[in-house]
């Protein structure tokens, strides 16, 4: 993890001018390690920037993906623009990268949506395991057989 932040700084620090021409307010110079990957794209949807910075920081900081993608599910509307008109051509690049680092990233609005909507940092999506389907009581511990309980007062009444 050392040696590979290391990198990316030394990287970034080279790279940090041309990460300046399409992002010019970003703070971390490692934005461009993203930025370089298609300058166009970050011309196009130049709103990405900003959040891009801090979520770049951020992984710098915890390589926590899952962080990550629940942020950018709480607040999609920068990252859309990559999926309006020609955008993808462009961006794409930049979704591809995603891919070879082992993160599936969306390749369209739609895709992001389910992923946000199946995300279980925002409560949605797939059923956990671990909690009972209140609807199914096949498999339930707490069922009450009226019967038995007819007989169990009655014994409790009877002594």
């Amino acid at each position: 993890m050392a040696l590979r932040a290391a990198a990316l700084i030394a990287v970034g620090s080279v790279a940090h001018a041309s990460a300046a021409s399409v992002c010019p307010d970003s703070t971390n110079p490692m934005i461009s390690a993203v930025t370089d990957l298609s300058p166009e794209c970050f011309k196009q949807c130049p709103q990405m920037c900003q959040p891009l910075d801090g979520l770049v920081t951020e992984y710098m900081a915890t390589a926590d993906t899952n962080s990550i993608k629940a942020k950018v599910c709480a607040d999609q509307a920068p990252f859309t623009c990559m999926f309006e008109g020609d955008h993808l051509d462009s961006c794409g690049k930049v979704l591809s990268a995603g891919s070879a680092m082992g993160v599936t990233l969306p390749m369209s609005v739609a895709e992001l949506q389910q992923q946000c909507g199946s995300n279980s940092l925002r409560g949605g999506g797939a059923k956990h395991q671990d909690v009972k389907d209140e609807s199914d009581d096949s498999n339930s511990t707490n069922t009450t057989n009226s019967s038995s309980n007819n007989t169990l007062a009655a014994d409790i009444g009877a002594a």
